[in-house]
């Protein structure tokens, strides 16, 4: 899991990201957290490419910049919607500006662990409900995996591989209930695939935007065909 602080105050900045990394050594998850003193330093790290799952955005940033313009131009401009965001002031007078940038939630200062352990919970409650990740143990540790980043599941024995653009897990999930993760198909009684991934399909393979190619079991030869013409 990935989490921008954007804030010009620096040590607010440290304070945050010491309340984050304690959370994630009570819940032990895996939480990369990234610092920002400007708005802009921000954006121009997502348009390189960074993804962040959730965003603590301070909302007067100072030269002039404003966290609720940052997050209505992630929203508008980049069509990030997706990212969560958490505002961040010690004013409660923002309400209506911050509509538009469809809000997490909203943090009074002085910040608190309990009130960084409320944005937490709300992130997970809204990803989940959404399909947005799963959770695979490693080690002492959690890693939490965007679905958007896996490729496919690959079910061997009891083990069940989680492939994503980078990285290879393993996990000992229900493989039945991977199936019923939004967006993606079962090809083959081994094999569910990221529809977003499939770049050609035939009668009997399907191939991925990595060159991989994937067989498809007779019994599914029909369900994965309707499914990828209705998309």
């Amino acid at each position: 899991m990935k989490v921008a602080i954007c804030d010009d105050n620096e040590q607010l900045c440290k304070d945050l990201f010491n309340m984050i990394e304690k959370y994630k050594r009570r819940q032990q998850i895996i939480i990369e957290a990234d610092v920002f003193l400007s708005g802009k330093e921000l954006l121009d790290n997502i348009k390189s490419g960074e993804y962040y799952n959730l965003i603590f955005m301070d909302i007067e940033l100072g030269n002039s910049e404003y966290g609720n313009d940052i997050g209505n131009y992630l929203r508008d401009e980049l069509d990030n919607q997706t990212t969560c965001i958490a505002y961040v002031s010690a004013y409660n007078k923002y309400a209506k500006e911050l509509f538009a940038s469809r809000p997490l939630d909203f943090i009074e200062k002085p910040i608190t662990e309990e009130k960084i352990d409320r944005i937490f919970n709300a992130y997970f409650r809204v990803a989940n409900k959404e399909d947005m990740f799963i959770k695979v143990k490693v080690g002492f540790q959690t890693n939490i995996i965007l679905c958007k980043d896996i490729l496919y599941f690959y079910r061997e024995r009891r083990k069940i591989y989680v492939i994503t653009k980078t990285e290879k897990y393993v996990t000992y999930k229900d493989f039945n209930e991977l199936k019923e993760l939004n967006g993606f198909i079962l090809i083959h009684k081994s094999y569910i695939v990221n529809a977003n991934y499939i770049k050609a399909y035939g009668y009997n393979s399907v191939t991925l935007t990595n060159n991989e190619v994937l067989k498809i079991s007779q019994s599914q030869k029909d369900e994965v065909r309707a499914y990828m013409e209705e998309i």
